[in-house]
């Protein structure tokens, strides 16, 4: 696969690399073991839709886990993550905005709290 080299932002010689957590088999443990850091974004998976890309995202993602190798999700990747690790998917229809544990017991910030949302 080949890298993508940035400059602006990030350390001189950080390199990215693309790969579909959907499209073919997911990668082996010992392929993802040399990343500082795996990032799902977002997308239009639904994670409450038994399909076939949510099955293998799902895949993906427990090797994701198996290598310990830090990550991030955003909207849809956050879904991933949060239904790999056994929560169930979002219902139909969207979510409530729930702040969960991140903000227990704390002053509400000025902006708005980390959820999940589902179109």
């Amino acid at each position: 696969m080949p890298g993508l080299t940035l400059s602006k932002g990030l350390r001189p010689g950080t390199t990215i690399e693309s790969v579909s957590c959907i499209e073919g088999e997911p990668p082996a443990v010992e392929d993802l073991c040399g990343f500082d850091g795996i990032v799902f974004p977002g997308s239009p998976i639904q994670m409450h839709e038994d399909r076939p890309e949510a099955r293998a995202a799902l895949r993906f993602m427990a090797v994701v886990f198996q290598t310990g190798t830090p990550s991030f999700g955003s909207c849809a990747g956050l879904q991933i993550t949060a239904v790999a690790a056994g929560r169930t998917g979002p219902r139909a229809g969207g979510t409530k905005a729930a702040a969960g544990p991140v903000l227990q017991g704390r002053p509400r910030p000025g902006w708005p709290p980390p959820c999940i949302q589902a179109s």
